[in-house]
């Protein structure tokens, strides 16, 4: 089961199912879609995890929603986080839960199952209308229908950035579970979003109920959590003059020791590069990620637009990384070649087959109509996209 959201300038969530990761179906549910505001508009509603459970399937997202990590400029409107279930992938409802309302903006961006039920992760605003700052903040249910938030005074937020009169959001990007706690991930971040000012954040829950800081590092911020029986694996980037893989690793989820940069092997040192996912596999850890353009250029630049094709990465230890392949794009949307980006989301390791899902299409201005959810709220940008699925294999 991958997860997303519809193309189109108010997306829908997005349900594809594939017994094979070749040949998918697209789900079709009402309950993927909003309902109308007073001006005959639906809000954006999109999916970014989903988690298997005894019951079946639980996805996480927001409704309502304009940006998947929570900052105050420009100042958001209301917004709730959101869940959907499902017993086997092709019927779907929304909870119906209370708690995830409120008259400020939720969104959740991971989800992880554990002993004692599902913990969900993600950011909140309070008073959005006000230029209140996002907060990092966390869920937890006992069969993924009723939810109940963390209090504040059990989540501890990362510090700001060491730059004085910088207003900073925080959040949480990522949860798993692993041993015996909860590990999640995330960033505090200036109110314009990620930049070279971000500082990673992590934190540890043994319930998911009431949770510690254990680490925060001085610049970047984490996107994702892979574990071994050795240990855990968080992956993100940092900014300098364009994003960066970075990679931290543990062996006891409290104390994190960060991967050197210059151990990306890429193909050209010139580009950006940005890290999206990482699994763990038989002999290590896969990751994914994109080139972004020149580091030169400016990454979110609307007025100069620039391709992005994936980047795969392998490591046996989380330390040392190599250059499995860069791909070339396969869009197959008309289109000015500097213009197109392929970039792959996330990843999943099946024996000797790893599946990637991602999207593929054009960066466009923000005139252009038929505009793409996914594109404009990972890069502040808009896009006319495919949903993409890429599949290979590890040699013997």
């Amino acid at each position: 089961v991958a997860v997303g959201a519809t193309d189109g300038y108010r997306s829908d969530a997005a349900v594809w199912t594939s017994t094979d990761g070749v040949t998918w179906t697209r789900v079709e549910s009402d309950s993927f879609a909003g309902v109308a505001n007073e001006v005959g508009n639906d809000e954006d509603q999109f999916m970014t995890d989903v988690v298997a459970v005894p019951a079946g399937i639980v996805a996480v997202g927001a409704d309502g929603a304009v940006s998947m990590f929570v900052s105050s400029n420009p100042p958001l409107p209301n917004g709730n986080a959101a869940v959907w279930v499902s017993a086997d992938g092709t019927t779907w409802a929304r909870t119906s839960e209370t708690t995830l309302e409120s008259d400020g903006y939720q969104v959740m961006q991971g989800v992880a199952a554990g002993p004692g039920g599902l913990v969900a992760v993600g950011s909140t605003v309070t008073d959005p209308g006000a230029g209140g700052l996002g907060r990092a903040a966390a869920w937890t249910s006992d069969d993924g229908l009723t939810w109940t938030p963390v209090p504040d005074a059990d989540l501890p937020q990362p510090p700001p950035p060491d730059e004085p009169g910088i207003p900073a959001s925080a959040g949480m990007t990522d949860v798993v579970w692993w041993s015996d706690r909860f590990v999640a991930v995330g960033a505090t971040l200036p109110e314009w979003g990620f930049s070279d000012y971000s500082k990673p954040a992590i934190w540890t829950s043994p319930d998911g109920r009431s949770w510690d800081l254990v680490h925060v590092g001085d610049r970047g911020w984490i996107d994702t959590l892979a574990t071994t029986r050795n240990g855990v694996l968080a992956l993100g980037n940092r900014w300098g003059d364009a994003p960066t893989p970075l990679a931290w690793i543990s062996v006891d989820g409290s104390t994190w020791q960060r991967v050197d940069t210059a151990l990306f092997e890429t193909v050209d040192p010139d580009d950006a590069h940005w890290a999206t996912f990482v699994t763990a596999t038989s002999e290590g850890y896969l990751a994914i990620g994109h080139t972004a353009g020149s580091r030169a250029s400016n990454y979110y630049s609307l007025a100069a637009p620039h391709k992005a094709t994936p980047e795969i990465w392998g490591s046996t230890d989380g330390v040392t990384w190599h250059l499995i392949a860069e791909l070339g794009q396969v869009s197959r949307v008309p289109a000015v070649t500097d213009a197109v980006r392929t970039v792959m989301g996330e990843v999943l390791v099946l024996g000797d087959v790893a599946i990637a899902v991602g999207s593929d299409g054009v960066y466009q201005s923000q005139e252009a109509e038929g505009l793409h959810n996914f594109c404009r709220v990972v890069y502040s940008g808009w896009c006319r996209t495919d949903a993409a699925v890429w599949i290979g294999t590890f040699d013997s």
